[in-house]
């Protein structure tokens, strides 16, 4: 049951790598053979990894990039570090980037690169005994990632109609990193929402107060705010049980949330949040844990300190629960029922999935993710800065020369303000 992951851009680059590596220290790799959990470093290692003739593990992963550099850098790292390796050949770059270019990525780098890198992954299909699908990882605000990488996952959906595609995608910081990111998000989502089966939103703004806060970080880094994304996207992955008893795969994770149609995206918070140096000794109680990610839910923190003033329950179309580590027998995951939406059928509404497995080494972890209305504001608020901008025509003309049209813009804002609309009714 093989996922294969793509890393697209600089922002998917770097944060896969972090990915990689978290799955990695999760399962043991380089501590003695005795203290692998055999079972659990099996299924990881078969669904996230392959292996080379000397037994070493190898990522399932294509990297792609329209410049060299972040490319050749994690390449590098993944080799220092030597737990585990990426195949070289499995990626794609060129001498030229997407300059935070939405249409650029899509049209015209796309037209010379979208062959080779279906190439690449039809190579890491044919190589696998049983595809679970694929895990395109992304910033929706820069140009390679969000241009590039939803034309590639759009190709996936064409190319494996019957795999599932779950995103990773970065949402970028409120404060805006550069001038037209808004049209880039906007865009990357109008497209993905047909081509994506789940949209796993990692926001720029909710990582950095986590590691800045939680983890006690003055000045947070990409890379430190890769790695709180990276033990998010891992909890949720790696192999657990359902209340059913039996594995979950990749292909599991967009039903258990109900995703369908413009309700696709997935809210991600975990707890215990304490640095990783200090995971190992973390003795916090699961009715502590739910405790705290109740209450983050009330006041839509991303943290489980300082949280404020509650307020309204979100409105679910589903969440998934995922429980990590000992004592699962007291688990009770009921004060994490959301309020269901009105379509949503009483008892579906939350999903459970365990793992005795000590994640990363703590004693306990949880991991809530949501389909909810709590994505409305920040939808709201790209909505409004990216139509304020188009409709003074500023910075079209950086879009247009690469082949996007005023009218192919203006069906984004339709396809957005459909997604909102969507998840506004969800309370009426």
């Amino acid at each position: 049951m093989s996922v294969i992951t793509l890393q697209i851009g600089q922002c998917g680059n770097q944060l896969g790598y972090e990915f990689f590596n978290a799955l990695a220290e999760d399962i043991g790799v380089g501590q003695p053979e005795g203290r692998h959990d055999r079972d659990y470093y099996g299924l990881s290692s078969e669904r996230f990894f392959t292996a080379d003739p000397q037994g070493n593990l190898l990522s399932s992963a294509v990297l792609v990039d329209t410049e060299q550099k972040v490319v050749g850098s994690v390449l590098k790292e993944a080799c220092r570090v030597n737990r585990w390796h990426y195949i070289r050949d499995a990626c794609y770059t060129s001498a030229q980037g997407a300059g935070n270019n939405w249409a650029l990525g899509y049209f015209e780098h796309a037209e010379k690169a979208l062959g080779p890198i279906c190439e690449l992954v039809r190579r890491h299909v044919e190589q696998r005994d049983w595809l679970d699908g694929f895990l395109p990882i992304l910033s929706l605000g820069g140009g390679t990632g969000s241009g590039l990488g939803t034309k590639l996952t759009e190709a996936l959906r064409d190319r494996y109609p019957n795999a599932p595609v779950v995103n990773a995608v970065v949402w970028p910081f409120s404060s805006g990193e550069v001038a037209v990111q808004a049209y880039n998000v906007l865009l990357s989502l109008a497209h993905l929402q047909d081509s994506a089966d789940a949209l796993l939103v990692l926001g720029n703004d909710a990582l950095h107060r986590v590691a800045s806060q939680r983890w006690a970080l003055r000045s947070a880094s990409l890379a430190e705010m890769n790695a709180v994304a990276a033990r998010q996207l891992a909890c949720l992955l790696q192999p657990s049980r359902g209340t059913q008893g039996l594995h979950t795969r990749l292909g599991d994770v967009a039903p258990a949330l109900g995703c369908h149609g413009a309700l696709k995206q997935v809210g991600l918070m975990q707890v215990p949040q304490e640095p990783p140096a200090v995971a190992a000794f973390s003795c916090s109680a699961w009715q502590g844990l739910v405790r705290s990610l109740h209450k983050m839910q009330l006041c839509r923190s991303a943290t489980d300190e300082a949280m404020g003033a509650e307020g309204k329950p979100p409105t679910c179309v589903a969440s998934l629960a995922v429980a990590r580590g000992e004592g699962l027998s007291s688990f009770d995951a009921t004060n994490l029922t959301p309020r269901r939406a009105h379509f949503v059928e009483a008892g579906s509404e939350l999903n459970v999935w365990t793992s005795s497995h000590r994640f990363l080494g703590a004693g306990r972890t949880l991991l809530l993710a949501s389909n909810s209305d709590a994505c409305i504001p920040q939808l709201d608020s790209l909505v409004n800065r990216a139509w304020g901008r188009f409709t003074e025509g500023a910075y079209l003309h950086h879009y247009t020369r690469h082949g996007l049209q005023p009218e192919d813009m203006a069906e984004a804002f339709v396809r957005v303000e459909q997604m909102i609309a969507a998840y506004k009714q969800l309370s009426k």
